[in-house]
């Protein structure tokens, strides 16, 4: 549902006049300027006082806030549960009964001014496929892939395989070589950006790698952002697959994994982390480490730890949601060292200089909130966030990450 002007439903709490416009008369008589009663678009709190005032809307009607995320709402009836997903003024609602699914579009109807869109199919850039009778659904960009091609010009460009060449290693900008500036670098990175984060993992690596460089990017850092643009000429139909499942336990299963030393620039090591619920992929992160790490298990340790907060948010928001996460959530970890520390803290020797905040999981793992369990290398599929990888083991980490066609 998409709610119409919606920021001037917003009631202001604080005293504002505004200018009368070119043409338009004061009722009250020869003023210039007139008292707000309400909000109006182009104010600093429009945005402020719309979100207040649906949020009142909703509490009243018996909506549940949730805490760890507060643009999501649950009402539950029973064994009936509605979700409602606020963004700005678009609203997603998710129900397991036709009956209070359209009770709740005629209250919020009757309440603002709506347009009833029916069944989700295209959101904010998000294409929603579903085939409802093998409870498959799919959600993807390609239009948005498309558009961002052709505004930058590689609509015909050659495809490739990989988002990366394992053979180039990105550096600093060299003083000898001239800065790219007639390539919109910023722009290309933000728009990848955007869809590494929203639906396809599989290039987060590369759009992270390539934003390291938007301050003085060259001819190599722009070849880097070019390639995945190829790459994505090539895969511009994948999108991220959910299935149902027979189960009734809602699980959730995380990947962690780091490269060691891979930026040649500065030494540091890059985080990787995955998280699957079932069988679907609903979150993932890449991230260069705040620190040098002195070993290949030190840089993972950092990463698990950075997996087991995220972990952590999301057993919340599952609790908060009715599925409960009464068994230890399950951090697959490729290093066994990395494993061993978490659990028993027998080599402070060795890692006594690791800050503090990186512990995070070794007490998460006492409190048997987490389990960390070590995965050979070839299925971890964090792999393919942490580093260019060859195309033959990248398909099959990408597959396994739900990023099909």
């Amino acid at each position: 549902m998409d709610v119409k002007t919606a920021f001037l439903n917003g009631e202001l709490q604080e005293t504002i006049y505004m200018q009368l416009p070119e043409g338009c008369s004061n009722p009250g008589g020869g003023k210039t300027f007139v008292k707000l009663n309400k909000a109006i678009y182009g104010l600093k709190q429009a945005s402020r006082a719309w979100n207040e005032k649906i949020n009142n809307v909703l509490i009243e009607k018996g909506f549940v806030q949730i805490y760890k995320d507060t643009c999501i709402y649950f009402l539950k009836k029973d064994q009936i549960k509605l979700f409602l997903a606020i963004y700005v003024d678009d609203l997603i609602l998710a129900c397991n009964d036709k009956v209070l699914m359209k009770e709740t579009k005629s209250f919020l109807s009757n309440t603002f001014k709506m347009t009833d869109l029916g069944d989700l199919k295209y959101c904010l850039g998000w294409e929603i496929d579903r085939n409802r009778k093998d409870k498959i659904l799919y959600i993807k960009q390609t239009k948005y892939i498309e558009d961002m091609l052709k505004k930058f010009g590689m609509d015909d460009s050659k495809p490739v395989k990989t988002p990366m060449d394992v053979s180039v290693v990105l550096s600093n900008p060299n003083e000898k070589q001239e800065t790219t500036h007639n390539y919109p670098y910023r722009e290309a990175v933000g728009s990848l950006m955007y869809l590494a984060l929203g639906t396809r993992p599989d290039i987060m690596t590369a759009v992270s790698y390539a934003s390291r460089y938007q301050e003085k990017p060259q001819t190599q850092h722009v070849t880097a952002v070019k390639r995945i643009f190829r790459y994505l000429n090539e895969t511009r139909n994948l999108g991220l697959k959910f299935s149902g499942s027979n189960s009734s336990d809602v699980v959730i299963t995380g990947y962690s994994d780091s490269d060691y030393a891979g930026d040649v620039n500065d030494r540091k090591s890059t985080t990787g982390y995955i998280f699957k619920l079932g069988d679907a992929t609903i979150s993932w992160r890449t991230k260069k480490q705040p620190t040098v790490a002195l070993s290949s298990t030190e840089a993972e340790y950092m990463a698990s730890a950075e997996a087991a907060k995220e972990a952590m948010w999301l057993r919340g928001l599952l609790n908060e949601l009715g599925y409960e996460q009464s068994q230890p959530t399950t951090i697959f970890e490729d290093n066994q060292s990395c494993v061993a520390i978490a659990k028993n803290p027998k080599k402070h020797d060795r890692t006594k200089h690791i800050d503090v905040k990186f512990h995070f999981v070794r007490e998460k793992v006492a409190s048997k909130e987490i389990t960390l369990q070590y995965i050979s290398t070839k299925d971890q599929l964090a792999d393919m966030l942490t580093k260019a990888i060859p195309r033959p083991q990248f398909e099959i980490l990408r597959n396994g990450s739900g990023v099909m066609e």
